[in-house]
């Protein structure tokens, strides 16, 4: 600002106190007559081949925690690796993605087919661009994607608020769980989440919000046996499962 840029802060107890003490704060909840909000879980049985190299992964995971102590950070990275092979897509170390699994997608299509039919728009919400590059490779309707890369994110909103050809959105949380409306659709898929429950209550606070008047569903496709199923139920939970 004005050629200044900013570098560090300070005083920063002072700051909430002062704030804390003139504010008042209201949840969405109290404040607005929100129609009610419905959780589904839609469960995928993983192939033989990926159920092995899930369980392989995630015994090399225990080895290597071991009797040591370990940091949150690379606790979360097994957790991220071990949801990656549930989504049917892993990374490697030479950063090459490999596919080793169609059981998410399969459940997904299925879905998505039936709520199209059935005359609804959709949001689907996934953690990571493979699997949603493969989710808009299945998608056999007018859709649109919202990454970080995305431009022209607000005319993507636009058509898909007030075109009734656009029936779907495929969304990564983080580049758009906050600051768009999607009322258009009363019904959201949770592909795959991450483990922070601010993302997943903003996520869902994009069709669950002012403008909405029919009963929202919120989907969650659940690999049975796997990291997914213990994520889904801490953030229905409303807890933090990276805290």
């Amino acid at each position: 600002y004005q050629g200044y840029q900013v570098v560090g802060y300070k005083n920063l107890e002072e700051l909430a106190d002062r704030a804390h003490s003139i504010a008042y704060r209201v949840t969405k909840d109290e404040a607005l007559d929100l129609p009610e909000i419905v959780h589904q879980n839609l469960y995928a049985e993983l192939e033989s081949t990926a159920m092995r190299q899930y369980n392989q992964l995630a015994k090399e995971s225990i080895l290597k925690l071991g009797s040591e102590t370990v940091t949150a950070p690379i606790v979360l990275t097994q957790l991220m690796k071990l949801q990656q092979i549930t989504g049917g897509f892993i990374k490697t170390e030479e950063d090459n993605v490999v596919q080793i699994s169609k059981a998410k997608l399969g459940v997904l299509k299925d879905k998505v087919e039936d709520l199209i039919e059935s005359g609804k728009k959709v949001v689907i919400f996934a953690r990571f661009l493979s699997e949603i590059e493969a989710i808009s490779g299945i998608l056999n309707v007018k859709h649109h994607t919202l990454t970080g890369q995305t431009k022209d994110r607000g005319k993507l909103i636009n058509d898909f608020q007030n075109n009734p050809e656009t029936r779907a959105f495929v969304i990564n949380p983080k580049a758009g769980g906050t600051g768009i409306t999607l009322t258009a659709a009363d019904t959201a898929i949770f592909y795959s989440k991450d483990y922070s429950l601010e993302t997943y209550l903003q996520a869902i606070a994009r069709i669950h919000r002012i403008g909405q008047d029919r009963k929202v569903t919120i989907l969650h496709i659940v690999a049975q046996g796997t990291v997914d199923e213990a994520i889904t139920e801490r953030l229905k939970e409303k807890k933090d499962l990276a805290d």
